[in-house]
């Protein structure tokens, strides 16, 4: 099989053994292996740590990065930069990462596929001519809603007319998605966004985790890695993780608040922060103004070391402000997989599972009250908790990577059969 496909997404990286593999990349090591050939295009711009991650010299628009696989290799795009994720500068690195891909896809052969990470409000009409005037199959890989996301920071007297406001870029997804030969989406809930081409075949491939890596952890952390960065955990005592970026879009203020209420109510509870961003500040000043001694912050941690703390945690925190268009988070595959419950706010997909599965406990999003309680209600019963953790793992398995990411190989062979 001598078949070319083309993953487009402007926030993926290169591999970093010190990080989680992407999506991607998980992506094309199953259709390498199938037989196909795979180029990620990406650009030279990290999402993440907003710094360029390869400086590319003079004239040079882009640069082909090879990996240890012999099918795949990356195309790096120069491209803009940006700080907030919600600006005009999100938007410019998007046109101006579309542009030079457009330029810089004059020097390959046109793809048999073409996997495309969906939003692409900015970046579609760049490149549909290359694609649908060719024989190329388009997928669009739904992992976000826009401009849903974007209605959110819609100053309240104008919310109302949001849906006005944002019409012309539901109007843009709307026409791409027409001419899609396939979707795929990271929550099923997502997929009801395609109004206008219901033929087209979709399937649901969730972020996933490596479960067989993440067991071997589970059953036998290192203490060792743990104590760099927390001291070693008291038997009595009960760890609470929250995981993720620190940002505007994730309830950090209630979670700040509820850790306040509950240094008196569950003082057998720590509450360890890992991650950054723009709200860091934030939590080490309440940190301080509170003594939130029950609140441990360690900051932005390589995903091999969160795994040890994680083995060591009883239960995790999935919080997000009450509108927002997330499903199915990526934390709550590690959570799972590590056989911890969650205090949860999303509503959606995640929010069925917590329910229907009974794998944590609901709390309502900006209320520290609420969220104090859930916590409460979790751990007040331990026999309980301990049931919920045997629910997590076996949801863990089921989000493995492998039984995930093998049904694009499926799904791309029925396209291009």
């Amino acid at each position: 099989m001598n078949k070319t496909i083309w993953i487009i997404d402007p926030y993926s990286e290169l591999p970093n053994k010190n990080w989680r593999k992407g999506r991607y990349f998980s992506m094309a090591e199953h259709l390498s292996n199938a037989g196909y050939n795979i180029l990620i295009w990406i650009s030279n711009f990290s999402h993440k740590d907003k710094k360029n991650i390869i400086e590319l010299e003079g004239d040079e628009k882009f640069r082909i990065v090879p990996t240890s696989y012999k099918k795949i290799s990356y195309v790096v795009i120069v491209a803009s930069e940006y700080n907030e994720h919600i600006s005009l500068k999100r938007i410019l690195y998007e046109y101006y990462f579309s542009k030079n891909l457009k330029l810089a896809a004059e020097n390959f052969i046109i793809p048999d596929l073409v996997i495309l990470k969906d939003p692409s409000l900015f970046i579609f009409p760049f490149i549909k001519s290359k694609i649908i005037n060719k024989d190329t199959k388009i997928i669009f890989d739904i992992i976000d809603l826009w401009p849903e996301l974007f209605e959110l920071f819609v100053p309240s007297f104008f919310r109302s007319f949001s849906k006005l406001i944002f019409a012309p870029l539901y109007k843009v997804r709307s026409n791409y998605h027409k001419i899609a030969n396939g979707f795929v989406a990271v929550a099923p809930d997502y997929l009801q966004i395609n109004k206008n081409n219901k033929k087209a075949p979709s399937e649901v491939i969730f972020w996933g985790v490596d479960y067989d890596e993440i067991e071997k952890i589970r059953k036998q952390p290192d203490n060792r890695i743990v104590s760099k960065y927390l001291n070693v955990k008291e038997e009595t005592r009960l760890w609470g993780i929250y995981a993720g970026t620190l940002g505007s879009n994730y309830d950090i203020n209630c979670l700040i608040e509820a850790a306040n209420i509950l240094k008196i109510k569950t003082p057998n509870l720590d509450i360890i922060i890992a991650g950054s961003g723009p709200l860091q500040g934030y939590i080490l000043n309440k940190i301080d103004e509170y003594e939130l001694y029950n609140v441990k912050f360690i900051g932005s941690v390589p995903t091999l070391d969160l795994y040890h703390i994680l083995a060591y945690c009883d239960f995790g925190f999935s919080t997000y402000l009450s509108k927002s268009t997330v499903s199915m988070p990526i934390k709550v595959y590690d959570y799972f997989a590590f056989g911890l419950p969650i205090i949860n706010s999303l509503q959606r997909h995640l929010g069925e599972i917590v329910k229907k599965e009974k794998v944590g406990v609901q709390y309502l999003a900006g209320d520290p009250s609420s969220m104090s309680e859930a916590v409460f209600v979790l751990i007040a019963d331990i026999q309980s908790l301990e049931k919920m953790k045997e629910n997590a793992l076996l949801l863990g398995r089921l989000f493995d990577e492998n039984v995930q990411y093998r049904k694009i190989v499926s799904f791309t062979n029925k396209l291009l059969a």
